[in-house]
């Protein structure tokens, strides 16, 4: 699973705090619900339209090789590849959090998960975004 927050909703959130007065104690803020990483990709793929479905899924030690072999290309050519073991590593994490002090201000987020995902894949990938999907 992986939490995620949507910048507008976290501005929402705080600006919900900044009017109730209550700027007292730690706040960890997550959109629910978490989708888990199979869903998260295959809606991600529907509306870039890419397909179906998760695509190609490889065992994590193949992925950890990947991961290793981009490294040692980066140590070799002194470049900076977005495969490595580390960002595969945080691929294959669970990262599920809880933002249930958060919803105890009364604060309701203004953007859906599906809307969120919408607003920014359509900035991000104007070309292939697939309204509607």
């Amino acid at each position: 699973c992986k939490a995620m927050a949507y910048v507008g909703n976290v501005s929402a959130f705080l600006c919900h705090l900044l009017d109730s007065k209550d700027l007292s104690g730690i706040w960890n803020y997550v959109d629910t619900p978490i989708p888990d990483m199979n869903t998260l990709v295959s809606t991600v793929r529907k509306k870039l339209g890419i397909g179906t479905g998760t695509g190609i899924k490889i065992p994590g030690f193949i992925g950890m090789l990947g991961g290793a072999i981009f490294d040692l290309a980066a140590l070799i050519t002194r470049r900076k590849f977005p495969i490595s073991r580390v960002r595969i590593r945080k691929f294959m994490a669970d990262s599920s959090f809880s933002s249930e002090n958060a919803m105890k201000t009364g604060f309701r987020p203004p953007y859906d998960l599906n809307e969120s995902l919408d607003k920014v894949l359509s900035h991000e990938f104007p070309e292939r975004y697939v309204a509607g999907a």
